[in-house]
């Protein structure tokens, strides 16, 4: 692992805590992708060997669940701007990066768009992991046989016309604790871990957005993304 570069002056807490993290994950993922190589070779030379197929498996699905966290964590010290995108094209992403799990937990996804909104000067993948990160997050506190939604409208504020997505589920309520630990880098309510909701924080801050989490009325969770137009 290559040394840590010192953090640029001036810098708050909390962004050189992400991007020693994004830093460290970066390290780890390549680390990943050869231990990945090594296991591809292995399957390769000693294919057709039964009774060490569970063992490949199980070795796969772990690679294949850290690389997901270290994706995610990444995300968290990677926000930019680029070429334009819609909203519509961000949120057929998201539909198609969630669809499986939905489609497992048994939850039903709906997404709604108001017509009409602008194109967004920001990265496409990185809105698509911001959006998908809260998306999944609902569908695994969610109860099966039960419904998130995500629906985005323009807003016309004082500060300026934002892009509001609301992503709700039917999950448990949030307490209070929760709520403020959820701005922490590694809080989750999602079973297996991950950065989700502190990497869509991070993603839409760099947006010039915010992020907000709180209890609905009926039950359930709201996250609130609100993006610059």
């Amino acid at each position: 692992m290559s040394s840590a570069e010192p953090p640029p002056s001036g810098m708050r807490r909390d962004e050189v805590v992400v991007t020693s993290i994004a830093r460290i994950a970066h390290e780890i993922r390549n680390a990943l992708f050869g231990v990945a190589a090594t296991l591809d070779a292995f399957d390769e030379r000693f294919q057709g060997t039964a009774s060490r197929d569970p063992y490949v498996r199980v070795i796969r699905e772990e690679l294949d669940r850290v690389s997901s966290l270290m994706r995610s964590f990444l995300a968290l010290g990677d926000s930019r701007r680029t070429m334009p995108t819609s909203m519509s094209e961000v949120l057929e992403a998201t539909q198609s990066s969630c669809r499986a799990e939905a489609e497992a937990a048994d939850v039903a996804l709906t997404f709604d768009i108001e017509p009409g909104l602008p194109p967004l000067g920001f990265d496409r993948k990185l809105l698509t992991r911001a959006f998908g990160e809260a998306t999944l997050d609902a569908i695994q506190v969610s109860p099966r046989g039960a419904r998130v939604q995500v629906r985005v409208h323009r807003s016309e504020e004082a500060e300026g016309s934002f892009a509001i997505c609301d992503v709700t589920d039917e999950g448990p309520r949030l307490a209070d604790a929760d709520d403020d630990a959820m701005a922490q880098p590694f809080f989750t309510r999602r079973r297996g871990g991950g950065a989700t909701l502190a990497a869509t924080r991070r993603i839409i801050a760099g947006c010039g957005g915010t992020v907000e989490v709180g209890n609905r009325v009926g039950g359930g969770c709201l996250v609130r993304l609100r993006i610059p137009l």
